[in-house]
């Protein structure tokens, strides 16, 4: 791949390939070349760059789903993958055990976990909202949300989904 610069000082992305051939009758030799421009396929490729990131977490974390029986590693997993793939800060995954929410895998949580955070009655917060009525909820100012409470700084906003 060959950048280009032209006269207005905007740059084209190229591909490029040539021949070098001598004539019988001159010293030297010549190279015609042909460049094809292919900067709309650069642009494009660069506007689908993060969902190819997304759609590769996604794997990842499906083919560790897939292999494993252990639910701690396929919590970790998914995490993991919607952590890195969809650059959420942070991410919880918890299971529902009598009348609590029970933290099973983490990411982007400040060290060490606030511990009200590990284990959450059902009726506080969004996420007990969620798991008691089972409908998602998205919170987009947290700050007017009676059931929003959290261990971390500068949350606006939170998603949770049963």
């Amino acid at each position: 791949m060959l950048s280009i610069r032209k006269t207005g000082g905007t740059s084209i992305h190229c591909h490029g390939g040539g021949i070098i051939f001598a004539k019988e009758d001159e010293d030297e030799d010549q190279q015609p070349v042909v460049l094809k421009d292919i900067t709309e396929q650069k642009r494009a490729e660069e506007q689908i760059r993060p969902r190819i990131t997304q759609l590769t977490a996604l794997d990842q974390a499906s083919a560790t789903v897939a292999s494993h029986l252990n639910l701690e590693e396929i919590f970790g997993a998914v995490v993991q993958g919607l952590w890195k793939g969809f650059g959420y800060r942070l991410i919880c995954i918890y299971l529902i055990k009598e009348t609590v929410l029970e933290l099973k895998a983490h990411a982007g949580y400040s060290s060490p976990l606030d511990p009200s955070i590990v284990h959450v009655p059902l009726e506080q917060g969004v996420v007990g909202r969620t798991a008691r009525t089972g409908e998602p909820q998205l919170v987009t100012h947290v700050q007017e949300d009676a059931d929003f409470f959290s261990s971390e700084q500068g949350i606006t906003s939170e998603a949770v989904s049963k």
